[in-house]
């Protein structure tokens, strides 16, 4: 697809060096032919997908006014408005660029998400870019972490239906995320890194002779924690099911090892009974009476 063809149909294009920390303006009026100010100063790896993302301020009705842009960094912005109106223009670009269908179909012939990614550069884009439209196609059970040279964490995402909790910002990338992790990828991209965790599949066994609060304080017992512990665990457990209610067993069992996989709680996953102890709280959730199901 010849991008900026296409754009040059709704605006006027111009590549300078802005003194900006954005990859373009978008300036936008209804009295005017839109204009798109390319910052000549980012990589232009990022420039097909920067032009996409700028059509779509153009083409989305209520994307009114001037736009500074950051195609790729949108998710660290503070404001929830700019961070809504870039994630819609975001989300316009992959789709422009990078069809779900055919991703569906690459997927279908990729054995891993590296050679996914590494076929999703046909499409002339950044493996940024690859990267974060990709995550939001796949299934439940991958985690994606950006990190810089030093793999200190710059941002995360999750497919949906992941609820595995990744780094924060600023801290080191785990190898693995415990008893979680099948496998990780690591895909380099310039000075960025990005770590693909791909989650264990879940299914939960048989329910325990014992109730969960009686494996939890033996577990606690052993490793001489107390009741604050019980708390926080109890505490976590209780935020994943107000926020994803599951619709059964299996979901609970899957919906509890990803939440409780907690770089505070790396003890608390390896513990022997680790498995056992999800397994009973999650057939006691879901045999909850009057607990809220997801529709």
């Amino acid at each position: 697809m010849d991008i900026e063809t296409l754009v040059r149909r709704y605006a006027e294009i111009e590549t300078l060096p802005l003194p900006f920390d954005v990859d373009a303006l978008c300036i936008h009026s209804s009295s005017a032919r839109p204009r798109v100010l390319v910052n000549s100063r980012r990589a232009e790896t990022r420039g097909r997908f920067t032009l996409a993302h700028e059509l779509g301020h153009i083409l989305i009705p209520w994307h009114l006014g001037s736009l500074g842009c950051h195609a790729a960094d949108w998710s660290e912005a503070a404001d929830m408005e700019y961070r809504s109106t870039e994630a819609e223009a975001n989300r316009f670009a992959s789709e422009l660029l990078m069809p779900s269908a055919w991703i569906s179909e690459i997927l279908k012939t990729s054995p891993t998400i590296k050679d996914t990614v590494e076929s999703m550069e046909q499409a002339q884009v950044s493996r940024s870019a690859a990267c974060f439209t990709l995550i939001q196609a796949l299934p439940p059970g991958y985690l994606l972490v950006e990190t810089d040279r030093e793999q200190r964490v710059r941002r995360t995402a999750r497919s949906s239906g992941t609820t595995a909790e990744g780094p924060k910002a600023g801290e080191v990338a785990p190898q693995e995320l415990g008893k979680a992790t099948t496998r990780v990828e690591r895909i380099d991209a310039g000075p960025s890194c990005f770590l693909w965790y791909c989650l264990r599949p879940t299914h939960a066994p048989v329910r325990p002779k014992e109730d969960s609060r009686t494996i939890l304080d033996r577990m606690l017992w052993r490793r001489e924690k107390g009741t604050s512990v019980q708390q926080s665990i109890a505490g976590f457990v209780g935020a994943a099911f107000s926020r994803w209610p599951p619709s059964s067993v299996d979901e609970a069992y899957a919906l509890l090892r990803q939440r409780l996989m907690q770089p505070d709680l790396d003890w608390f996953t390896r513990d022997r009974e680790f498995d056992k102890f999800i397994a009973a709280k999650a057939h006691e959730l879901v045999a909850r009476p009057g607990r809220k199901r997801r529709e």
